[in-house]
């Protein structure tokens, strides 16, 4: 009798035991403003320039200390083996590498008021969705590149596509805006095209931007540069 009483207060204190750790770990599921390594930058706003929490889902907050977050500097979430991370509006620019390596972050959605995102920020990670927000004016080397995407479609408000910026991605669809005036080398290099929606007069459509020779030849030659969707079927491509 004494036994099972011993023995149904020590399942008694596991069980209290495990929840108490089950409580201590849904904690850190929640990022605070202790989480962010911050300085207060040149207009007075907020810059993180390092995550130190736990969690590995991230919300950034718009707001630390009643200041406004307005950029996210170099490396700030680098390499921290996240698994999502929500970025609020009011951030204008996204830094250097500023979330590269994170091999969980599969979607992800930049807010309108984001206008620059700068060198490898998003590289290397598993993004199979992207959202762009409807201000974003540049697109840096390498940002994308090393990912899963299959389908981007470019805000009419981007002006320039770095090198190599969605290198290495699965992409099979694209839309390019008329309002694109420069894309960098590579800039779409190891992917395969089976859909480009793309501009008239387009100086830009050459093989050294990752557009395959085929695609090239029949954006200039065959169309004279029109505007429109440029469809491949096997090896032909047709304009839709």
């Amino acid at each position: 009798m004494f036994k099972n009483i011993v023995r149904v207060l020590l399942i008694m204190c596991i069980i209290m035991s495990c929840a108490s750790t089950a409580k201590q770990t849904d904690a850190t599921v929640q990022t605070s403003e202790e989480d962010f390594e911050i300085i207060q930058n040149s207009k007075g706003t907020i810059t993180i320039v390092n995550y130190v929490g736990e969690s590995q889902h991230v919300v950034i907050p718009s707001i630390i200390g009643n200041v406004e977050v307005t950029e996210i500097d170099n490396r700030a979430f680098s390499n921290k083996n996240l698994l999502s991370v929500f970025i609020p509006e009011g951030i204008i620019t996204v830094g250097k590498n500023a979330f590269s390596h994170n091999s969980g972050i599969t979607t992800l959605i930049i807010p309108n008021s984001v206008k620059t995102i700068e060198e490898s920020a998003f590289s290397s990670n598993q993004l199979k969705s992207l959202t762009f927000g409807n201000q974003l004016t540049t697109i840096g080397n390498d940002a994308f590149s090393y990912n899963q995407l299959k389908e981007v479609n470019i805000p009419p408000s981007v002006t320039t596509i770095g090198n190599d910026a969605f290198a290495t991605n699965p992409l099979e669809r694209i839309n390019i805006p008329s309002s694109v005036t420069r894309i960098g080398n590579y800039a779409f290099d190891g992917n395969n095209f089976l859909a480009i929606e793309i501009g008239a007069n387009k100086a830009y459509v050459t093989t050294s931007v990752g557009f395959e020779e085929s695609f090239v030849n029949f954006y200039i030659n065959a169309q004279n540069r029109r505007a429109g969707t440029y469809v491949k079927n096997g090896r032909i491509w047709s304009l839709k």
